[in-house]
């Protein structure tokens, strides 16, 4: 259709262009055959060795913790940690608008900072937890064994209410990034530098 045949005044014919010259490829030319050939690995002849040293005891899960979460790795966690509880508790009304995790009266209780044994409890409550599944968090110091199953390694380690507020202003990176966040959006290895130059020495060791 052309503009001498169209009653639309304003109608713009399309533009014609014309067929680019295609280079002719070679004869036999298949593009299939730029792409290298797969060669799957024969996992049968594949032979490794772990790089755990000699001098610890691999059927250890405890002694396997401590390779990843070393004392630095551990006092680093109290400090943020720490920090994180005291820059929050100076102004929760904020604290709460921001964060969904305050909501409820247990940003009240008082506070008294965390020990190196209270984090590896509560490191290994997460663990247990990611075992031992239960919908709600509240379920793991259950005392009614009918209703749901009594997890005696968790209510006979740390209360409830403690556990909780650990778990509110765990930190593993300096509070001071939370800041440079309110003015742009913060780049996630920005909060987890601190603790894998942290890891970083244990996996160049072993």
């Amino acid at each position: 259709m052309n503009k001498g045949q169209s009653n639309d005044h304003d109608f713009v014919p399309p533009t014609q262009y014309k067929p680019h010259h295609i280079k002719q490829q070679p004869s036999g030319f298949s593009p299939l055959k730029l792409i290298l050939r797969f060669k799957a690995m024969d996992l049968n002849r594949t032979i490794s060795s772990s790089q755990i040293p000699n001098t610890l005891d691999s059927s250890s899960p405890e002694a396997l913790f401590t390779l990843f979460f070393t004392d630095l790795v551990i006092d680093r966690i109290i400090q943020c940690t720490n920090v994180n509880a005291e820059r929050i508790r100076t102004d929760p009304v904020n604290s709460r608008a921001q964060n969904s995790r305050f909501h409820n009266s247990h940003n009240q209780l008082p506070w008294k900072p965390v020990t190196s044994s209270e984090i590896l409890v509560f490191l290994g409550t997460i663990l247990y937890m990611g075992i031992h599944v239960e919908p709600y968090i509240n379920n793991y110091w259950n005392t009614d064994g009918e209703s749901s199953p009594v997890h005696h390694p968790i209510r006979n380690t740390m209360g409830r209410d403690r556990w909780t507020q650990i778990h509110r202003y765990f930190h593993i990176w300096d509070p001071s990034f939370d800041h440079s966040a309110s003015t742009r959006t913060a780049r996630p290895h920005e909060k987890v530098d601190p603790l894998i130059k942290l890891l970083l020495p244990a996996f160049q060791r072993y």
